[in-house]
């Protein structure tokens, strides 16, 4: 192939790769009474999401996740317990990391220089979980995120970016 030709490819293809958003879900218990509670404090950490393992990394993510649960929790009206105290809610957080493989549909540029157009592209999935329980030990809540990472460097604009995305679907204090 033309040494041109390639390099468009792969400048093409560098510029569209690490697009990737983060995937979220949360849910929660109807019946779980979050108009009762007040505070919030943090259980051990949680294991990784399932199919994920954990990694040197997993633990720098968590301590990086637990002030961005803390500061979303705030933000919705939630205080957090005073150290040594156990909240109303006891969250657990977790995180992991998988090898992953996408199909995907190339631009068209790359489509019109080599005629391909879908290719698979192996990348590092990051994934977090959240749990949430109240004082009498029942999961209340539960939410997830995944996205593409860099397995060398966490990145906290990343996990902060998840943890909002997970936390939004989370009740508010006032929730009646």
């Amino acid at each position: 192939m033309n040494p041109k030709k390639l390099l468009a490819i792969l400048a093409i293809g560098f510029s569209t790769f690490g697009c990737s958003q983060v995937q979220s879900h949360g849910e929660f218990v109807p019946a779980a009474p979050f108009a009762q509670f007040t505070t919030f404090s943090f259980a051990s950490n949680e294991g990784p999401p399932g199919g994920y393992h954990l990694s040197k990394r997993s633990l720098v993510v968590v301590e990086q996740m637990k002030p961005l649960v803390a500061a979303e929790l705030e933000k919705k009206g939630y205080v957090r317990a005073h150290e040594g105290e156990v909240g109303d809610i006891i969250i657990a957080v977790g995180a992991g990391r998988r090898e992953s493989e996408e199909h995907v549909h190339v631009n068209w540029h790359i489509t019109e220089l080599t005629g391909e157009e879908f290719e698979d592209r192996d990348f590092v999935e990051g994934g977090i979980v959240i749990d949430a329980y109240d004082k009498s030990g029942g999961q209340i809540w539960h939410g997830a995120a995944r996205t593409a990472i860099d397995p060398q460097k966490p990145d906290v604009n990343l996990v902060r970016d998840a943890v909002a995305d997970v936390l939004k679907r989370f009740p508010s204090h006032n929730v009646r």
